[in-house]
């Protein structure tokens, strides 16, 4: 009775292990995804940050010194405007690039749990 409940608790603990590392992939996998989903996000929000800053300052000298050129920004082919709706767009997806990142994170940390 004693060897047959050993082989039992032997032949649970093999099954436990192979089970762990079948899941161990999946879950490597889904955080490297993350993982890299984040970094471009970063990426990306780093990028709209700069653009952002380069339309303020360029919005800024254009209230601080005398028009040079009265002929407005031109960004990727489109004209922009100090009250332009691409610069607030521009925001707006910053703003919910930085959400979604953070949200990412909260789940990359819920996976690593």
């Amino acid at each position: 009775m004693l060897k047959t409940t050993q082989l039992l608790l032997v032949i649970i603990i093999l099954l436990i292990v192979i089970f762990i590392q079948q899941i161990n992939p999946v879950s490597a996998s889904v955080e490297n995804r993350l993982r890299g989903e984040i970094n471009r996000l970063q990426a990306r929000v780093s990028r709209l940050e700069s653009a952002v800053t380069n339309l303020r300052q360029g919005s800024n000298n254009n209230n601080n010194s005398p028009p040079l050129n009265s002929s407005p920004q031109i960004v990727d082919g489109e004209i922009i405007g100090r009250s332009d709706p691409l610069f607030e767009r521009l925001s707006t997806l910053v703003i919910e690039l930085k959400e979604r990142v953070m949200g990412l994170e909260k789940r990359m940390n819920q996976l690593e749990r």
